[in-house]
């Protein structure tokens, strides 16, 4: 599992203190390998947060989407989540019988900028990815469109319509 870096644990720690302890945990971040493993056996959709740890945006959406209670909710019933660090490329992942650094696997699922959100079958298949950042209402959106399947019948804006 990464670890948030130490300034961000600590503005969080602090600023999550005095709230009630209903509030959501942190997304479960699980290195790749250990999220396409699960999402099989759990038979969840796997979601691949391809981030840079410079990105501004990638910042924010970790401070805005991935913190929204309703979007956490719903990532931990639906999806596994994992995360690539597009700087990357010391490391060994395999994906689909072939082994890359994250960052060659990041720019194969089609990521040509941070953020970059790849949803995978719970085998592993590619689905789509979602480039940039997205608001928590526009990311629950998308989150839903994948988790039930609806991108398989129809377009994100013909699901969008039908809400």
């Amino acid at each position: 599992m990464k670890f948030l870096p130490l300034a961000l644990a600590i503005s969080l720690s602090t600023a999550t203190a005095g709230k009630a302890q209903s509030q959501s945990p942190l997304v479960a971040w699980l290195p790749f390998q250990e999220a396409l493993n699960e999402g099989s056996s759990s038979d969840k959709k796997v979601l691949v947060d391809i981030f840079a740890p410079w990105c501004s945006w990638c910042a924010k959406m970790q401070k805005e989407a991935y913190m929204d209670e309703e979007v956490l909710s719903y990532l931990r019933e639906h999806f596994v989540a994992a995360r690539l660090d597009i700087s990357v490329e010391n490391d060994t992942l395999t994906y689909s019988g072939m082994q890359l650094p994250s960052a060659y696997l990041a720019a194969g699922f089609g990521a040509e900028g941070t953020p970059t959100t790849v949803f995978l079958t719970a085998s592993g298949d590619y689905i789509t990815r979602l480039p940039g950042y997205a608001s928590p209402s526009d990311f629950l959106s998308v989150l839903k469109f994948i988790a039930s399947d609806s991108y398989l019948t129809q377009s994100y804006e013909e699901f969008s319509a039908s809400k």
